[in-house]
């Protein structure tokens, strides 16, 4: 599969959109972590009654779908980029240099972004917390405490970005189908009978389910299928018909908790639809088509960055959002995607031209 920083660039745009919606007071939150049949259908009647803040609500309750984009090029490029060569290297110090240099490629991407908020936050003198509280964070088991201490919200990616490393490396790199499968089965039916378990209560952020939605296990199935889909090419994933069936399952599992719990690969289904071959962009209009996979390549092109430093530009203009005025709602969207896409874009060329300083001195 070719067009991966597309991929990422279409899961980023979700991404920092959703995070942004969904504080908003008149969009519809998601079911992410919790699931609640009262706000898919707070979404239907406000859909139905004709908005005024329509893709709004939609981005708001459908984008933390660019989450499983995210996981699916993970899995997808660590098996292309580990598994290609025929030299294979296994061992206790090659398993440590692996995560080792993950977790320093993580900590190059949150350490500038958490100190610049605390900078400013103790600028302002609006920092009220123990520096103690940001080692959870900076070291990846923030997920995992059952009082999650995320300090910015979106930054639980890292810890679990940290999850999948180990579990690649120690579980599935190099091994067969059937292990694959397997550890994509297991984490499926544990999510799967904990949700059935806890059926009466899945709007509770204190139950197990979303416990572990914080963690592996539900996203073990995207990650799971971009390492599939990079060993053996998975061909149901890019056919014609697939983003029809994907919406569905999107849709059902909206309604529905079992199938809420695969829905990811439903939202997979619909976003691969935008890795389309070059003789197939006409049916979209070439023009339109091309531009917006441009687009879609240069946010993925700084998508790290984008992800890692989003969520302090949007603690600073979500307040212009919330004043009951649709012109300043608007206003305070352009100004955080604005701002967060340059500051994203200047760090994404800084750590570039540190680079390339670096490889010919």
């Amino acid at each position: 599969m070719k067009n991966t920083t597309l991929l990422k660039g279409l899961g980023i745009l979700l991404i920092i959109t959703h995070n942004f919606m969904h504080w908003l007071p008149d969009c519809v939150a998601e079911n992410e972590y919790t699931f609640s049949t009262e706000r898919i259908d707070l979404l239907c009647s406000y859909l139905a009654q004709g908005g005024p803040h329509v893709l709004l609500n939609i981005l708001s309750h459908f984008g933390h779908y660019g989450v499983a984009i995210f996981l699916f090029v993970s899995g997808y490029g660590l098996s292309k980029k580990y598994e290609s060569s025929a030299i294979v290297k296994r061992g206790l110090r090659e398993d440590v240099s692996f995560l080792c240099c993950h977790a320093v490629k993580l900590w190059k991407l949150m350490v500038p972004a958490l100190l610049l908020f605390v900078v400013i936050e103790m600028m302002q003198g609006t920092w009220n917390r123990p520096m103690s509280r940001l080692f959870p964070l900076l070291g990846f088991y923030s997920n995992m405490q059952p009082h999650r201490d995320l300090i910015l919200g979106p930054w639980w990616w890292f810890g679990l970005m940290m999850q999948f490393y180990i579990l690649w490396r120690l579980l599935i790199y190099r091994r067969g189908r059937a292990v694959l499968y397997t550890t994509m089965g297991v984490c499926m039916a544990a999510v799967i009978i904990v949700a059935w378990l806890e059926r009466g209560s899945l709007e509770s952020t204190k139950t197990l389910t979303c416990y572990l939605h914080y963690n592996f296990p539900p996203s073990m199935l995207a990650f799971g299928l971009g390492v599939a889909d990079a060993r053996y090419g998975l061909g149901w994933l890019h056919r014609w018909w697939s983003p029809l069936v994907g919406l569905a399952v999107v849709l059902l599992g909206s309604f529905n908790a079992g199938m809420w719990t695969i829905s990811s690969t439903g939202a997979l289904m619909v976003a691969l639809a935008f890795v389309a071959k070059e003789d197939e962009e006409i049916r979209f209009g070439r023009v339109l088509y091309v531009n917006m996979r441009m687009v879609l390549v240069f946010l993925g092109s700084i998508s790290a960055w984008l992800f890692a430093l989003h969520p302090v530009v949007r603690e600073y203009t979500i307040g212009l959002a919330k004043r009951g005025n649709d012109g300043l709602l608007y206003l305070s969207i352009l100004i955080y995607l604005a701002a967060s896409i340059l500051l994203a874009w200047v760090a994404a060329n800084v750590v570039k031209d540190k680079k390339n300083k670096v490889s010919t001195q």
